[in-house]
């Protein structure tokens, strides 16, 4: 099982989160919200709550995967996301996903509003 660290508190976080649930019909992710200190204690220690605002993290194991590296190693566990999976290992995948990632997390407060969105969920959040 995989443990997912991300943003509960976070609209683009939490679609993510669901996103990726949907499709997970083996169980494989255990999402963590990184508000939620004694869990990220007991199963996260090594990540700060600044590395995880920043980020997704993604645990196997003593692995760990961050960004657009923990996005694909999500895609590896789930049946339907495993062809995905494949393609971003094609040659210059991972610059650009890194570089798509990374305008995302960078702005998503700024897309949540373009798209219409709520900023934050249950009347919280942080700006990073």
């Amino acid at each position: 099982m995989l443990n997912v660290i991300y943003d509960g508190n976070c609209v683009i976080c939490n679609s993510t989160k669901r996103a990726f649930s949907a499709l997970d019909w083996l169980h494989r992710l255990n999402w963590i919200d990184l508000h939620d200190t004694s869990r990220m204690k007991t199963i996260a220690p090594r990540i700060s709550e600044d590395q995880a605002m920043g980020q997704i993290h993604v645990l196997d194991g003593e692995k760990i995967y961050a960004g657009f590296y923990g996005t694909r190693r999500m895609m590896k566990s789930l049946p339907l996301l495993y062809p995905l999976w494949l393609l971003m290992h094609l040659p210059g995948m991972t610059w650009v996903g890194n570089q798509v990632y990374r305008f995302i997390a960078r702005n998503r407060y700024t897309i949540n509003r373009l798209a219409g969105k709520p900023v934050c969920e249950n009347d919280m959040c942080r700006i990073a």
